[in-house]
């Protein structure tokens, strides 16, 4: 008896949950993403309402279990980042009904809302939509609105600070799309020497050597150094378009290394330098 008063507590809870949800969808079943920000928000606690609001859009789909941004660039996206915001959106609850019937939303800063994220399951089927406004005067919540729905609700901050991402937040921000245990050659030209550095495939070891002079390499040495140049990371992108190179120190870098892979592929990665900066961009 008391086991089955417990389930049927559980089972209470979950239901209550799920109608208090803002999106009718779970997490994995998302395979697309709008997410829209106003550029132009009013100063807070303003009540001068906008007169041309402006909103930057980042457009994210799903392929298979990888994520990729398609707009306002076509890159890969950072797919546990995005997978994270995804579980923002999907959890999302509303504490409380503040007005079920309101005549002017403006008051909660959803006339223009301050951010707008919208999922969709598949291509076939409609976006949902949560509206996201100004914060609640007391208590860590905002105001939020499905888009489909008069009611303004309470939900917790949290929510904002999930779905608040610029672009770089949201992409990949590897430099190289390599697995280490597919390179078996690396060749680095720098402005000082050129080596290149053969892996022992015949081995089941990650027995290296410099090819040209036939002698073995430092294991650690290079182990740290292949390392670092595979999991290169970006800490800010400077052009989408590389039209700065010269500026950049990438017309002439100090360094090139190619990457020969076990399909027959090949990755090249160059680094320049400019006024103390370090800068990198995939050859192709």
């Amino acid at each position: 008896s008391d086991v089955c008063s417990s389930d049927l507590r559980v089972t209470q809870k979950e239901a209550e949950d799920s109608q208090k949800k803002l999106i009718a969808l779970n997490a994995d079943e998302v395979s697309e993403i709008k997410l829209e920000k106003l550029k132009n928000p009013p100063p807070e606690n303003s009540s001068t309402p906008l007169s041309n609001p402006q909103y930057e859009s980042i457009e994210i789909k799903k392929n298979g279990k990888d994520w990729f941004i398609t707009s306002p660039v076509q890159t890969a996206a950072d797919s546990l980042t995005v997978g994270a915001l995804v579980s923002a959106i999907c959890d999302a609850k509303q504490e409380r009904i503040v007005e079920e019937n309101p005549k002017d939303i403006s008051a909660y800063g959803l006339t223009y809302p301050l951010i707008k994220v919208s999922v969709r399951k598949d291509a076939n089927t409609a976006f949902q939509e949560i509206d996201l406004g100004i914060n609640t005067p007391v208590a860590y919540s905002v105001y939020t609105k499905v888009s489909n729905q008069p009611s303004v609700f309470k939900s917790g901050r949290t929510l904002k600070s999930s779905v608040d991402k610029d672009l770089f937040a949201l992409r990949d921000k590897n430099i190289l799309t390599i697995n280490r245990q597919d390179v078996k050659e690396v060749e680095i030209e720098s402005t000082k020497e050129s080596l290149v550095l053969s892996k022992d495939l015949a081995s089941n070891k990650d027995n290296w050597s410099l090819s040209r002079e036939n002698i073995p390499a430092d294991s650690l040495e290079w182990s740290k150094t292949l390392t670092s140049l595979i999991e290169l990371k970006a800490t800010k992108v400077v052009s989408e378009t590389a039209d700065r190179l010269a500026e950049l120190g990438l017309s002439k870098p100090l360094a090139k290394i190619t990457f020969n892979l076990t399909n027959q592929k090949k990755q090249i990665l160059l680094l320049g330098k400019s006024k103390d900066s370090l800068f990198a961009k995939r050859s192709e």
